[in-house]
C-alpha cells in the first residue's frame, strides 16, 4: 500500500496490521499537518495544534516531516520496485495507492 492512509495512527490500525505487506505513506491527509510547505511550525491561537506530517515506512516513521514535493516520485520508485520484486518472484500481487495530493 502507498499513500494517504485514513484508518487510524496507532500501530493496531495501520496498513501492515490491516492485510498489506508493505506500506509507505502518511497516515492522514496533508491538511491535517503541517509539512515544509507550511510558512509557519504552529498557529498560536488554534486550541489545537497541527502534528508535522510523518511519512511512514510499515510501521517507523522515517521522515517528520515529510517533504511533500518529493511524494509522487517516491511512491512511483516504490511501486515500481514492488512491481519488479513480485515479477521477480512470480508472485500475484495487489498494489492499493493512493496519492496524497492530485493536480486538477
Amino acid at each position: 500500500m502507498l499513500g494517504k492512509w485514513h484508518l487510524g495512527v496507532r500501530d493496531i490500525y495501520m496498513p501492515i496490521n490491516r492485510g498489506f505487506d508493505e506500506y509507505l505513506g502518511i497516515p492522514f491527509s496533508q491538511d491535517m499537518g503541517f509539512s515544509f510547505w507550511e510558512g509557519g511550525l504552529s498557529k498560536p491561537n488554534a486550541p489545537f495544534q497541527p502534528t508535522p506530517l510523518p511519512l511512514v515506512n510499515g510501521t517507523t516513521v522515517v521522515e517528520q516531516p515529510v517533504a511533500l514535493n518529493t511524494l509522487p516520485q517516491r511512491y512511483g520508485s516504490a511501486a515500481a520496485s514492488f512491481i519488479a520484486r513480485s515479477a521477480a518472484a512470480k508472485e500475484p500481487f495487489y498494489l492499493y495507492m493512493s496519492f496524497n495530493h492530485v493536480r486538477m
